[in-house]
This record gives C-alpha cells, sequence and structure tokens, in this order.
C-alpha cells in the first residue's frame, strides 16, 4: 500500500465521476471473466492502477454519491462474495488495498493527504490530531478493528489519528489489566548508536519491552543477558523492589491472556532486516505473545516473542514484503485477449498522470514491487 501524500492542501487532486466509477466495471469484468486466464489478469492490472489513483487522488462527497460506488464495493469485498474472490484467484494485496479505500470512504474520509485533520499550536511545533476532526478514529480495541493488513503511514501522529497505534512515542499500547493493544518495532540509530535488540525474522520476532533508565556506567548492550539465569515466563523485581514498566507489564498481561497485538513496522527498523519499510510505517497485522523472559533484572528488560497468526486465524493476508512472485507467462504480449489459462505476468506498474478535477498533472510514484 503506497504511503499517503504529504503535500500542501492547495496541491490536491480529486478523481473525476468517470474515474470514481471505473472500479465497478473492472471488478463487473473479474466477476464473469473465467480464472487464471490473461484477460482476467489484465483486469487486476487495471485495478491496482485504480487503486493506485485512488491512493494519490481524493474524492468529494458529491462525486461519491453519485457514483454509487459503495454499495458495489461493499458486495465485493462481503464474506458471501469470498467464494467468488477465491475461485477467481484475485491477489490478497489487491483485496486488501481495495477494502482500505473502501473502508476510508465508508467512514467518510475522503480526502488523501497525510496532514489531513492534523494541527499545530504554531508553525514551528509538531502535528497533533484535531480533536475536534470528524474522522478521527480511536486506537482502543483488540485485533484488526478498522485496519487492514499493509496499511501505510508516514509518521506516527497519523497512526494515532486514524486509531491504528495510540501514542506518539511509545513502542507499546496497552495497559497492565487487559494486555497490549498494539506494538511499534523499529527504534534504529546507528548515528546516535541508540536501538532496541529487537530480532525480525518475519512471521516470528523477539521484541525487547521498556526498561528503566541506563545509569551512566551501564554501556552493555540491552539484549546482553544477565549472568544469573532467570526462569522464563516469571517476573523478577530487582535489589531495589522495581518491577516491570508498564508497557511491559502490558504485554506480560498479553502472553497470559493470549489475545493477539497489533504489530507495526518502521522504516528505523536496521536497515539489514528483511522486513523493514523503506519510508514510513506499516501494519503486519496480527500476533500472539507465545513467550517471555528476564534479560537484565537491575533495569526490568524483558524479551518477548511473538507469532504472526496465519491467513485463516488472523485473518490476514501474508506479509507485505514477503509476498511470492508472480509466476512467469507463458504466452506473449500479443495473445493477451485468449481465455486459454495461463499465469499472470509481473509487470512493472504504469506510469500515469493525476488525471483528477483540478488537472495539475502531478507524477503519481511508482508502487513498490511486492517481493
Amino acid at each position: 500500500m503506497a504511503l499517503p501524500p504529504d503535500t500542501d492542501p492547495d496541491d490536491e487532486d480529486f478523481m473525476t465521476l468517470t474515474e470514481v466509477q471505473e472500479v465497478v466495471k473492472i471488478i463487473d469484468k473479474i466477476s464473469i471473466m473465467p480464472a487464471r486466464t490473461m484477460r482476467i489478469c489484465n483486469q487486476f492490472r487495471n485495478l491496482e492502477e485504480w487503486i493506485r489513483r485512488a491512493q494519490y487522488n481524493s474524492v468529494t462527497r458529491e462525486v461519491l454519491d453519485q457514483s454509487l460506488v459503495l454499495p458495489r464495493l461493499e458486495e465485493f469485498l462481503s464474506d458471501d462474495h469470498a467464494p467468488t474472490r477465491v475461485n477467481k484467484d484475485i491477489p490478497v494485496n489487491l483485496v486488501e488495498n481495495l477494502t482500505i479505500i473502501y473502508r476510508k470512504w465508508d467512514h467518510g474520509d475522503l480526502s488523501v493527504l497525510a496532514r489531513r485533520g492534523l494541527i499545530q499550536g504554531s508553525e514551528s511545533s509538531p502535528f497533533y490530531p484535531d480533536p475536534d476532526w470528524s474522522y478521527r478514529r480511536s486506537a482502543d480495541f483488540f485485533g484488526h478493528g478498522h485496519l487492514v493488513n499493509g496499511q501505510t503511514w508516514n509518521k506516527r501522529v497519523e497512526m494515532s489519528r486514524d486509531g491504528a497505534h495510540a501514542p506518539f512515542m511509545a513502542g507499546i499500547y496497552g495497559t497492565m489489566e487487559q494486555g497490549a493493544k498494539s506494538i511499534v518495532m523499529g527504534y534504529h540509530d546507528e548515528a546516535k548508536k541508540e536501538f532496541y535488540a529487537d530480532i525480525d525474522q518475519g512471521e516470528r520476532i523477539w521484541y525487547i519491552g521498556t526498561g528503566h533508565r541506563r545509569q551512566e556506567t551501564d554501556i552493555e548492550p540491552t539484549n546482553v543477558k544477565d549472568e544469573v539465569k532467570h526462569e522464563p515466563g516469571m517476573v523478577h523485581l530487582n535489589k531495589r523492589g522495581d518491577d516491570a514498566t508498564a508497557g511491559t507489564k502490558a504485554l506480560i498481561t498479553s502472553y497470559r491472556t493470549k489475545r493477539p497485538v497489533r504489530v507495526f513496522r518502521s522504516f528505523r527498523l536496521a536497515k539489514i532486516v528483511e522486513y523493514r519499510p523503506v519510508r514510513g510505517f506499516r501494519y503486519d497485522g496480527l500476533y500472539k505473545v507465545v513467550g517471555y523472559e528476564l534479560l537484565k533484572q537491575h533495569r526490568q528488560i524483558y524479551r518477548f516473542e511473538l507469532v504472526r497468526l496465519d491467513q485463516e486465524e488472523g485473518n490476514q493476508g501474508p506479509l507485505r514484503e514477503n509476498l511470492p512472485p508472480p509466476k512467469p507467462a507463458k504466452k506473449r504480449e500479443r495473445e493477451d485477449d485468449d481465455d486459454s489459462p495461463d499465469e499472470c505476468k509481473q509487470t512493472k506498474p504504469p506510469k500515469h498522470r493525476a488525471t483528477g478535477s483540478k488537472g495539475r498533472g502531478k507524477k503519481i510514484p511508482a508502487a513498490k514491487t511486492e517481493k
């Protein structure tokens, strides 16, 4: 899913009525075409192109109402239509991206600008969510809620506005009583020599909880265990009687309740991490805390093991940076209208310009290629 454009409101472009309605024609064709043919693969590419246009161009309420697109999208994305989507072999990432757009529009949030619903106290102060903005959402829930695997944001404040992860800074969101609702992976600053020693293997991660402040003489890395072995799955107070931080307690509760935790990956992960977003923040679905151990008793640093729910249990697609590449086509371009079974070809997304009502002709960034 492409990042929202972080541009000035004066540069906002809008989709025309014809452009909005185009998606209905595309999904109608997909619904009647034979699966695994080049004709339906072409429609998948058309759908991908439409999604990218909707990601970079806003829509007015008048145009959306006139288009009658929402009821058709609701039907196409419904559970009742799931067998058809499976039979047609529609790529999961296309369905998820279309769901993100549908839920956003259905909620009334029709602008694509990254800074929508954000305000500043002064020109030099940071942005924060406008408490009076009509479309602000709460992140105080467990599970996916209104979020979709692969959803992206430029900054943490946007995540808070959209009800993804509430805190602007803290990596763990939740309470000791209920458990953790979400975590953000990825504070790794080589220049400042500041980072959490998380281990990210995609489907399985080891997440370092928050600890008490480091003493000036303490230069040992946080992931180096104490010489004394601490029993896993137990809480151990330090010599001063301090126990774990509030965020760490929330994850311990999640281990005990088995409630899944939303996981977001950040561009601030170490560059060696395969699943690190190049820019911004990405929602990577639900994980379950399956174990924890104490690393540093004095600072109360715990490490948690989390495993991603499978696609059926978690009702989520695969990690966006872990999608298998399309199989190469066996037919040549001139045979694309043939209805015989074939594989979808891997092609570069077509380049196009914004063609909305303002007609500014801005270039639209190329989509990221899924691995």
